[in-house]
C-alpha cells in the first residue's frame, strides 16, 4: 500500500494522524499527520522500533504483540533534547 493512496487520504480525512500495518506489524501506509507527530515513516519499518526504539520498558510494543488496546504517550525527541 502506497501512503499516498485513496483509502490513506480517507483515513486522514475520518481519523486524523494514522499507521496502516500489516499483520506483523510492519508500516504499509500512513498519513501526512501522522508523519508530522512521529517523524519519517519507511514502508517495511517495524512499528514497535518506530514507536519505541531501542527503550528497556516497551509496553507498547507488548501490547501491539499481544493485540490488546494500550494509550501510551510516545515521545519524540527534539533537536533541543539533551
Amino acid at each position: 500500500m502506497d501512503h499516498e493512496t485513496p483509502v490513506v487520504r480517507a483515513l486522514e480525512a475520518m481519523l486524523g494522524p494514522s499507521i496502516v500495518l500489516d499483520a506483523q506489524l510492519h508500516v504499509v501506509g500512513w498519513t501526512d499527520q501522522a508523519v508530522a507527530l512521529v517523524g519519517s515513516l519507511e514502508q517495511g519499518a517495524l512499528i514497535v522500533n518506530v514507536l519505541c526504539g531501542d527503550a528497556d520498558r516497551r509496553p507498547l510494543a507488548e501490547a501491539l504483540a499481544e493485540g490488546r488496546s494500550v494509550s501510551a504517550r510516545v515521545p519524540r525527541p527534539t533537536a533541543e533534547a539533551p
